[in-house]
């Protein structure tokens, strides 16, 4: 286990933290730096109220419904077999992983704000769900930009010589974002309730990462029986399921709503693993229990500085009373991977052609990407054994039941 180091930001200058985080692709958590911002008193009274104040009484807010079952999480892997996929049909052979796709917990849907602001207190009838920082989510919680749009004044000088990209922000209860990377320097700033991290280095991801995956979603029905319905309107529920923009139902009661595996998508990803890392299949298993984990918590007026490319999975820890809250303010990379888009595997790690400005006035053209994202564990590994790997990876899947 490393350690992820704590450090105030009174004792760190802009430069500093340039030299020893940026241009060392470095977590850090910083604390210190979050006194006075808006977030911190984002309780379901506050999201209320300052709905009414802006003529927003009855927002609907866009989520996405989580499955208890699956503790929570966004996403998971699944045998493609049970999607009615034929693998010997897949159009894109040696890109993509024709056994598996990453299934993603259920559609957004548009709930009430009361419906929202109930589940965030623990109401136990009402359905969890995730506000997960999608533009849908922000435009539904358009009466809390104002709130968050800026980067907090005390982390502005950590930030002068990045190039911004965007804000977005989480809101819930229970949930789970399963492990992926994401190419983005994430100032990652904790409002309400804390977050747990599990970090993995960027240079273990040839391990991680066995082919493209392809998304597939789940469609959240307002009924607990829906192949007992009659068939017009069974049909009539899919009809609505399937059309463009989410769904507007409510969160209650608990038991009034069930899952059914809906589309199979055309995107496909490269950054989420081919195995779950707390079970890799047996031709793996040595190696990944040589990858060096991290584990942090995020507490209310903290901030994880999450550099590009570094694997996380994020799990909440739920203040009793008012749910969680996260901002995360987004920035271009400094580093990222280069590879086509039809790739199999992620590409070399290069410096961002968008700071090359950046790089020049700071006398840093020789500044190569750090080793900890380009390094690797183990020569790359003999295609009979990847093969062996993912053969057997779908046969665990399919005998747990996943």
């Amino acid at each position: 286990m490393v350690e992820i180091q704590r450090v105030p930001v009174a004792d760190l200058s802009g430069d500093q933290f340039l030299r020893d985080f940026v241009l060392e692709n470095k977590p850090v958590v910083l604390t210190g730096g979050l006194d006075h911002w808006k977030p911190l008193d984002w309780t379901p009274e506050y999201l209320e109220s300052l709905a009414l104040e802006s003529g927003k009484p009855d927002a609907r807010v866009v989520v996405a419904p989580l499955q208890a079952d699956r503790e929570h999480r966004h996403a998971w892997l699944e045998p493609s077999s049970r999607w009615g996929i034929d693998p010997s049909q897949e159009d894109l052979p040696g890109v993509l992983r024709p056994d598996l796709v990453l299934a993603l917990s259920g559609r957004r849907v548009a709930v009430p704000l009361s419906h929202f602001t109930s589940m965030l207190r623990g109401h136990e009838r009402m359905h969890p769900a995730y506000a997960d920082g999608s533009a849908e989510v922000a435009g539904s919680l358009s009466f809390l930009y104002p709130d968050y749009c800026c980067l907090p004044p005390a982390l502005e000088g950590f930030a002068l010589k990045l190039r911004r990209k965007k804000a977005c922000v989480w809101l819930g209860r229970h949930s789970t974002s399963s492990l992926h990377f994401d190419n983005v320097e994430n100032f990652f700033a904790q409002a309400v309730g804390s977050k747990r991290f599990l970090l993995v280095p960027p240079h273990y991801s040839s391990i991680l990462v066995q082919g493209r995956l392809r998304k597939a979603a789940y469609h959240f029905h307002p009924s607990a029986n829906h192949e007992e319905l009659e068939p017009q309107t069974r049909e009539e529920l899919d009809r609505d399921a399937q059309r463009d923009g989410p769904l507007e139902c409510g969160l209650e009661p608990h038991d009034a709503f069930t899952f059914r595996r809906g589309e199979v998508t055309r995107e496909t990803v490269l950054n989420y693993p081919a195995f779950p890392i707390s079970k890799p299949p047996l031709a793996l298993r040595d190696v990944v229990s040589r990858v060096p984990c991290s584990e942090v918590e995020v507490g209310p007026g903290e901030v994880l500085y999450l550099p590009a490319m570094w694997w996380h999975e994020v799990t909440a820890v739920p203040n009793q009373d008012c749910g969680c809250a996260s901002v995360s303010y987004m920035f271009h990379p400094v580093f990222s991977r280069s590879q086509p888009q039809d790739a199999a595997r992620l590409g070399q790690v290069v410096r961002n052609p968008v700071y090359e400005e950046f790089f020049l006035e700071s006398s840093l053209t020789g500044v190569d990407p750090p080793a900890s994202s380009t390094s690797t564990l183990l020569p790359p590994f003999a295609a009979e054994v990847q093969a062996q790997a993912q053969e057997q990876e779908g046969e665990e899947l399919l005998a747990a039941g996943q």
